[in-house]
C-alpha cells in the first residue's frame, strides 16, 4: 500500500487533437454488468481452479504492491503458456523493484547510463509503466526462489533486502521476458484477458475505514462507492470474477448497486482476508481502474536487445496526434532483426514501421538517409 505522492498513476488517454478524454483507466461507463453476454464468457471464473495462480506473498512494510501484482501476473502468464510449471514458478520481486527504480547504469556503453533516477526501491511506490521500463530492457524477470518473496514487516528491516549491482541488471534467470503490456477498458475484455492470459493487474483506492470492507464467514468483500473519484493507492492481481456475488455480502451502509465482483489476489500475506490472502471487489467500486495485463515469452528467443530508456521512448509519444520517431542502433555483428516494439497511449492506433540500414552516422537525426529494407504496418488494438 502506498499513499500520497507515491500513489499509483492512472493511465491517461488522448483524442486525435491531444486532449485528455479519459483519466483513471476505468472501465467504460456504459458497461451493464447485468446484461453481459455469456455466449463465450462464463458468469464466474477462478484461475486458481486452473492451477494458474502462484501462492500469495507478503509485501510487508514496503511500498511494492505494484511489483507484487505485476510479478504475480507474469507468473500466471508464464504458467498458462507452458514456459514454467506452477510449483516451480517464483519470480523475484526485489530484483524487479530495484531495477524499476534504479534505472541508471554505470556502464557508459549502456543507453541507460546516466538516465532515470536512483532511489530507495523498497520504500517507493510505482506504476505499471515503471515495471515495463525495466522489463523492456530485459532487467528481469529474475528467478526469485533464492530470495525471500515475503518482505520484512517493519520499515527498519527493509534495508536487509538486496542491493543489486549492475552485474545483475540483465538477469532473466526465470526463463521468461516480457512480451507486451496492454490495457483493457471493458469488463468483457478484462474477463477474456484473464481466461486467455491467466490474470491481470488493477488499481483501486483502499480506504483504512472499516466501512468499505466486510469479513464474512468465508470471504472478504470491499466496495468503495463514493461519487468523488479519489485516485488509487494500491495495486492487486485480478484472477477471476463472479457475476452473482451478492450485493448483500458487502457492508450494508456501503452496499453496491448490484451483484457481481472481481476475485483479487492481494500481497499482504496468506493470513489476510479470512486466512486466504484473497478478497472480492464489487463491480460497482468507483475507484477500481487500470486493468493492465502483461504477457511473457521465452528469454532465449533473442540474442540481443537494442533499446533506449523505456520512459524516454514512452514520453516521446505523449499526445494524440500522429508522430514520427526513430531509434538508431549499431549492431554488434551480422544479425537478423526478429522483432520490433513500440508503445501507444490510445486504443486502435495504426503503426507504420520502417527499417533502414547503413544510416550515415553524421545524419543520425535523419535515419531515412539509409537504405530502406522493410516496411511493416500493424494496428495496436489496446493501450500499452
Amino acid at each position: 500500500l502506498y499513499i500520497g505522492s507515491f500513489g499509483y498513476e492512472p493511465n491517461v488517454i488522448y483524442d486525435e487533437n491531444g486532449n485528455v478524454v479519459e483519466t483513471g483507466g476505468r472501465l467504460k461507463p456504459d458497461t451493464n454488468f447485468s446484461t453481459m453476454s455469456e455466449s463465450t464468457i462464463p458468469s464466474s471464473y477462478d484461475a486458481r481452479s486452473k492451477s494458474l495462480v502462484t501462492p500469495v506473498k507478503n509485501q510487508g512494510a514496503s511500498s511494492n504492491c505494484w511489483v507484487f501484482a505485476t510479478t504475480s501476473v507474469l507468473e500466471s502468464n508464464s504458467i498458462i503458456n507452458g514456459y514454467t510449471k506452477l510449483g516451480a514458478t517464483d519470480f523475484s520481486e526485489p530484483h524487479l523493484a530495484w531495477f524499476s527504480v534504479n534505472t541508471r547504469s554505470s556502464d557508459i556503453s549502456d543507453p541507460n547510463c546516466g538516465e532515470g533516477s536512483s532511489g530507495d526501491a523498497y520504500n517507493l511506490g510505482g506504476t505499471a509503466r515503471d515495471v515495463l521500463a525495466a522489463l523492456a530492457r530485459w532487467a528481469g524477470v529474475a528467478d526469485g526462489s533464492k530470495v525471500s518473496s515475503n518482505y520484512p514487516t517493519t520499515s527498519s528491516q527493509l534495508s536487509k533486502l538486496p542491493k543489486y549491482t549492475d552485474a545483475d541488471r540483465f538477469n532473466t534467470s526465470s526463463g521468461v521476458i516480457v512480451r507486451s503490456m496492454e490495457t483493457c477498458t471493458t469488463a468483457e475484455a478484462v474477463k477474456q484477458w484473464i481466461i486467455d492470459n491467466g490474470s491481470i493487474t488493477a488499481s483501486y483506492f483502499h480506504s483504512t475505514s472499516s466501512n468499505y470492507i466486510k469479513n464474512g464467514s468465508n470471504y472478504t468483500a470491499y466496495c468503495y462507492n463514493e461519487s468523488d473519484y479519489v485516485g488509487t493507492n494500491h495495486m492487486i492481481a485480478v484472477v477471476g470474477w463472479d457475476d452473482n456475488f451478492a450485493a448483500s455480502k458487502f457492508n450494508s451502509n456501503k452496499k453496491p448497486a448490484g451483484n457481481g465482483a472481481w476475485l483479487c489476489k492481494n500481497s499482504w500475506g496468506s493470513g489476510w482476508g479470512n486466512g486466504s490472502g484473497y478478497f472480492w471487489i464489487s463491480y460497482y467500486d468507483t475507484s477500481i481502474c487500470d486493468f493492465i495485463g502483461f504477457t511473457t515469452q521465452p528469454a532465449d528467443k533473442f540474442d540481443n536487445n537494442y533499446t533506449y530508456n523505456a520512459d524516454e521512448c514512452w514520453n516521446s509519444i505523449y499526445g494524440g496526434k500522429a508522430k514520427t520517431i526513430a531509434n538508431v542502433f549499431t549492431a554488434k555483428y551480422s544479425e537478423k532483426l526478429s522483432a520490433i516494439s513500440t508503445y501507444t497511449l490510445n486504443p486502435g492506433v495504426t503503426v507504420n514501421a520502417k527499417i533502414y540500414k547503413n544510416v550515415s552516422l553524421g545524419e543520425a537525426n535523419n535515419p531515412t538517409n539509409g537504405e530502406l529494407m522493410q516496411s511493416v504496418t500493424a494496428t495496436l488494438q489496446n493501450v500499452g
